[in-house]
């Protein structure tokens, strides 16, 4: 009996490419800056029909953190900071 040709498997990537990375950042920054221009126009909106929403205010807070998160760098890619004394008196 004749085996059928396996396909190598890939394994499976742990952190996006540099190129992934930015094109998220930069959606992530777009959509944050069209939620805060919406937000402004929606109350533009309602102050010439003088009418006032609660929402727009939660799509412009939404949209600055959608902008500011977009900038921030994955959590494995951060620098850890060092919580322990590099020279220790214990050590030496």
């Amino acid at each position: 009996m004749v085996e059928p040709e396996k396909k190598p498997v890939k394994p499976p990537r742990e952190e996006a490419t540099i190129k992934e990375q930015r094109l998220r950042n930069k959606s992530g920054k777009i959509a944050g800056i069209v939620m805060i221009f919406g937000g402004v126009a929606w109350i533009v909106g309602d102050f010439i029909f003088q009418q006032f929403f609660i929402y727009p205010i939660f799509l412009i807070v939404v949209g600055i953190i959608a902008f500011v998160k977009s900038g921030q760098p994955p959590k494995s890619r951060r620098i850890k900071k060092i919580t322990h004394n590099v020279l220790d008196e214990d050590e030496l």
